[in-house]
């Protein structure tokens, strides 16, 4: 049993956070938070909670759409022959195990469908050393290269992720984006399909047999 805790012992630290990329990111934008002066005490970490929760409703719409938007055009050529291409001309969304990402990669696989992702950002620098064009100006430049990485990588994980799935793939940190569009048109000018025919059954009693030599 646990000593009764006096009344002014400090509260006690939340459990630590399951997802440490996630758990670190929160810490940074509570102590940014704090630094400016947004949030005191113990409310900064229910603040950084509700403003990620609202944020994360509004990116999951987003995805939502973008991946029906997808599927219809999968259905709209899925009854033509040979292999068909599909360009997602987009800023890319997150991978997070959601059903639709899943089902979208399934209908263009029997569709004989190929995703390409387009990221339309192009080229990115990272932040530099404390610009006006940097956000969060006042936040020292590695934590700024260190959330500047985080958002490279995760913001379009998932469209790669489809993109590769579909047999497609992805034309990221490139303001050259004709030599990605030729790039996939080269590649759907020369598609293999592979089949399989099954041998004819042996006549009874004649002794043939099939097999590899």
């Amino acid at each position: 049993m646990q000593p009764d805790r006096p009344d002014s012992a400090p509260a006690a630290e939340p459990p630590p956070e399951a997802n440490p990329v996630g758990g670190s990111i929160k810490e940074r934008v509570k102590l940014r938070w704090k630094t400016a002066s947004l949030c005191t005490g113990t409310s900064c970490d229910g603040m950084v909670r509700a403003q990620a929760a609202e944020l994360d409703t509004r990116r999951q719409g987003r995805t939502r759409l973008t991946l029906q938007t997808v599927r219809r055009g999968i259905e709209a050529f899925a009854g033509l022959h040979g292999r068909k291409s599909l360009l997602l001309l987009s800023e890319g969304f997150l991978q997070d195990g959601a059903k639709e990402l899943r089902e979208v990669a399934a209908a263009a696989r029997e569709a004989n469908a190929a995703v390409y992702f387009i990221d339309v950002r192009g080229l990115e620098a990272l932040p530099g050393g404390g610009s006006a064009a940097d956000s969060e100006p006042t936040t020292d430049p590695r934590t700024r290269s260190v959330m500047r990485f985080e958002e490279s990588v995760f913001e379009s994980a998932g469209a790669e992720a489809l993109a590769e799935e579909t047999g497609g793939f992805s034309v990221r940190h490139t303001n050259d984006l004709a030599a990605g569009f030729e790039r996939i048109a080269q590649e759907s000018r020369v598609f293999y399909l592979l089949g399989f025919y099954r041998p004819r059954a042996s006549r009874p009693g004649s002794g043939a047999s099939c097999g590899s030599r």
